[in-house]
């Protein structure tokens, strides 16, 4: 029986987010708790510097690069945009 379309990909990607908030929080929690607030100063540099190495997919996607698999060029995409993104959140969560 086919999966409706809510459960195959609405759903996890609700997931997802909720998990990247909550490790956003989490990482915002540990770094309060421990005084290492300073920390914060130097996640948006580290989180764009995550983001921009998930781009080696699209180089590859329009042939500037030849070498990597796309299929696994394209996990590591995925899951680098997200941990920058959390990494980006958590800065802003310190400055704010």
């Amino acid at each position: 029986m086919k999966q409706p379309l809510f459960v195959k990909y609405v759903l996890p990607f609700f997931q997802w987010y909720a998990l990247m908030i909550l490790l956003a929080i989490a990482i915002d929690y540990v770094l309060h708790h421990f005084q290492l607030v300073f920390v914060g100063r130097y996640l948006g540099l580290i989180g764009t510097l995550t983001i921009c190495a998930s781009f080696a997919y699209s180089l590859r996607k329009r042939k500037i690069i030849e070498s990597g698999s796309p299929k696994k060029l394209l996990a590591m995409h995925e899951y680098l945009a997200w941990i920058g993104s959390i990494i980006l959140e958590r800065k802003k969560a310190i400055i704010h």
